[in-house]
């Protein structure tokens, strides 16, 4: 008989959590999972009162979003937020836990969409042919910013206000560019600041209209490279970054400045964490650890 040879693929992405260490930097042996099960997850965001992670999930099909409870000691269970037929992505929560910020393909490029968690129509704040993406929810839950990630003259960070009326106004750039795999501009805790990360990988803070942002990290040749960014507290940021081998590597910076200060290392090839996503509630970091596989197989031919 005659035999074939092929490959299988296969990948899943799941959320780990890892306490913030305030001494020297750990590896992830001590990491636990969050979220189980075959599926991919791209992005995750805590909730600003700390009871929820939110994060998108394609186990259904397509990516929608879903959230567990972090509270809950006997594990959490899912709970699915979205289920269109498009994709959607990064999830925000608002602070009052009522409204739902994502980035869809509703209209086959990314738009940013409100959800009201008790009921109601979906808010469509943005319908472009641009790419706004990754949205955060102000913590007066008043305003939303995201990264416009299209290329050109459009490139950037942008602030949406709701209005008294409860209408969407017009997006305002407030910081321009933004980094290689950004993961959007993040509110300090009082809501008065954005943090970004540049395309060399540079720490930038900015108020939440237009204006020079100030330099806060300016990465050396042998230094770490901002990739997305979270808020450790009042006047601490994280960021994630990879080293000349590919490792994950989460630091952090004064909001102030300085040298960064390394807390985690993914020190094992077999746990990697590739994408630039993750989060932190102050005590934990969250984030993605991939397992990809890729065998092959023999199958013999039965001609009948």
């Amino acid at each position: 008989g005659q035999r074939i040879a092929y490959s299988v693929y296969s990948a899943k992405s799941n959320v780990w959590s890892l306490p913030i260490p305030t001494g020297a930097p750990v590896n992830t042996d001590a990491a636990v999972a969050v979220t189980t099960g075959s599926q991919i997850v791209e992005s995750m965001k805590v909730s600003r009162d700390g009871k929820w992670l939110l994060y998108d999930s394609d186990r259904n099909g397509n990516a929608d979003i879903y959230r567990v409870n972090l509270g809950l000691d006997a594990g959490p269970s899912p709970e699915r937020l979205t289920s269109e037929p498009f994709d959607e992505f990064a999830p925000s929560l608002s602070t009052d836990g009522r409204y739902l910020a994502y980035h869809s393909w509703r209209t086959h490029s990314r738009d940013i969409e409100v959800k009201p968690l008790d009921g109601g129509p979906v808010e469509i704040v943005t319908a472009t042919p641009s790419q706004e993406s990754y949205p955060e929810w102000s913590p007066d839950g008043r305003a939303i910013a995201y990264f416009d990630q299209v290329a050109g003259d459009a490139l950037g960070t942008y602030v949406v206000r709701r209005g008294a009326d409860g209408k969407w106004g017009t997006p305002v750039r407030v910081i321009p560019g933004g980094a290689r795999q950004s993961a959007g501009a993040r509110w300090s805790p009082d809501g008065l600041r954005l943090a970004g990360a540049t395309q060399s990988g540079a720490i930038t803070l900015g108020l939440p209209v237009p204006g020079d942002a100030k330099l806060v990290y300016q990465p050396g040749a042998n230094d770490p490279r901002a990739e997305s960014l979270a808020w450790l507290g009042p006047d601490v940021i994280a960021f994630k970054s990879h080293d000349s081998q590919g490792r994950a590597e989460f630091w952090s910076i004064s909001a102030a400045g300085g040298r960064p200060h390394r807390r985690v290392h993914f020190a094992d090839p077999q746990r990697p964490s590739n994408r630039p996503d993750f989060d932190a509630d102050g005590k934990r970091f969250y984030f993605s650890i991939e397992d990809r596989q890729s065998d092959v197989w023999v199958a013999e031919v039965i001609k009948k």
